[in-house]
């Protein structure tokens, strides 16, 4: 749709209004994961000096993505996709939090495995939500999508910085316990504030345009 600068602004204002919890996970799980990609590395290069299997920490996160799709269709059916991204996320935050505390190296590999295998669960599922939006939005589909899509852009562009800043300030752990904590948080206000059905704003989104 040929909107003006303006009016896009009012369609994503319109939008957020409904589903700005959606928004704050998406990005919150996007920072845990840009984590993992900066910090995780070094972490696992760190832990491959003082144990031979301390690289495996990062190939422990790696490996669930490719195998967990196939169970996902399985769990919505029983949750519902929204529920299922929380309440997944939620379980991965406490193993993540449990891993930036965690010293003994098989158990940060069983950990970083769980939260990964949990995370990989959760990111589809939202993504399967999003997709139920932007199929009911009819033109304002793409503002949907983009809207989405900023979600995970903010968090890529945030996390590093973050997730370095505390890790040269607080040490390299703790950057888990953090965004471990904050995933926690967001999962716990998402399962209480999301509601079962959110209804897209279609008379609002039209007023923009008229």
């Amino acid at each position: 749709s040929n909107l003006s600068f303006r009016q896009t602004f009012q369609v994503w204002r319109t939008l957020l209004g409904k589903i700005w919890p959606l928004w704050v996970f998406n990005f919150v799980i996007t920072l845990v994961d840009a984590a993992f990609w900066t910090v995780g590395i070094i972490f696992s290069e760190q832990m491959r000096g003082t144990h031979p299997a301390g690289g495996l920490i990062i190939t422990a996160y790696m490996f669930p993505p490719i195998f967990m799709g196939f169970l996902l269709p399985k769990i919505t059916v029983r949750l519902g996709k929204k529920k299922t991204a929380f309440i997944s996320a939620l379980f991965a935050a406490t193993f993540v939090l449990l891993f930036g505390l965690a010293s003994n190296v098989y158990l940060l590999i069983l950990l970083v495995f769980a939260g990964s295998v949990l995370l990989s669960i959760a990111n589809p599922a939202l993504y399967a939500a999003y997709e139920d939006y932007v199929s009911r939005l009819g033109k304002f589909n793409n503002d949907m999508i983009g809207l989405e899509q900023t979600a995970s852009s903010v968090g890529y562009v945030i996390g590093p910085l973050l997730a370095g800043g505390i890790a040269a300030t607080a040490g390299v752990q703790q950057t888990f316990v953090f965004t471990g904590a904050l995933l926690l948080v967001t999962s716990v206000v998402c399962l209480i504030v999301v509601p079962k059905k959110i209804r897209m704003p279609q008379k609002e989104l039209a007023e923009t345009i008229y």
